[in-house]
Parts: C-alpha cells; structure tokens; sequence
C-alpha cells in the first residue's frame, strides 16, 4: 500500500466504489517488485451467481413442483407464447393454429385471448 498525503472526500470515495468494484485488477495497483501470491491482491478463485430475470424476486419464478401451470399462469404463459409468434411483426397461418392450440390447453377464454392477442400484436407491429 501507498501512503500519500493526500485527502479523499468520503462522499468521492463512496460514489467512485461501484465503479471499481466493475474494473478488474489492474497491474499498476500491485506494488513494484513484489510477486503477486505475496500480495494483498493474490487472486482467489470465487464465483457469484445472482438470477433476478425482469428485476422480479426470483422465488416467483421458479416452480414450487412438478406438474401443471398454476392457474393464475395460463394467461401469462399465453402472452408469452403470443410474444413469441409476433415478434417478427406478423403471425403465420400456422403460428395461429399453434397460438390455438395453446389457447385451447391451457383453458383461457375467448375475451382474454383476444386481448392478450391484441396487446401483443400492438407490441410488436412495426
């Protein structure tokens, strides 16, 4: 470490930090001369695996068991699946028989398709 006469502000320091959390070890922060193991900054394997899809809390996003969609799901999984088939702008003859398929498995009534079905071709019209 190397010790300056030199005064941080503790609200620079602070608003620097995420920044260098971010940054990998440089070379130029080990001292001159001296072997990396006998550093501080002797790297140690670590892994950190954080799953946070769409900023939601993850436990509502992993099944609890298997089986069948919970029922407050289907509309949502339909969505999905009509997401998925407008994406390219248009849907396909045989895009609507699948999006009819699904619509029919997973029980979800004529209204609420049709305007899960219309959301999803305002999304994504070009």
């Amino acid at each position: 470490m190397f010790i300056t006469k030199k005064h941080i502000p503790r609200r620079t320091f602070l608003q620097s930090a995420g920044v260098t959390l971010a940054l990998p070890l440089l070379e130029s922060m080990i001292p001159a001369s001296t072997a990396l193991a006998q550093t501080a900054a002797a790297p140690t394997p670590r892994f950190v695996g954080i799953f946070y899809p769409h900023g939601m809390a993850p436990g509502y996003w992993e099944p609890k068991a298997e089986g069948a969609l919970p029922e407050k799901l289907r509309e949502t999984a339909y969505a999905l699946a009509c997401d998925v088939a407008a994406a390219d702008g248009k849907v396909t003859q045989e895009e609507a028989r699948i999006l009819q398929m699904v619509r029919d498995h997973l029980q979800i009534g004529r209204l609420p398709a049709a305007a899960i079905e219309r959301g999803s071709r305002a999304r994504h019209t070009h």
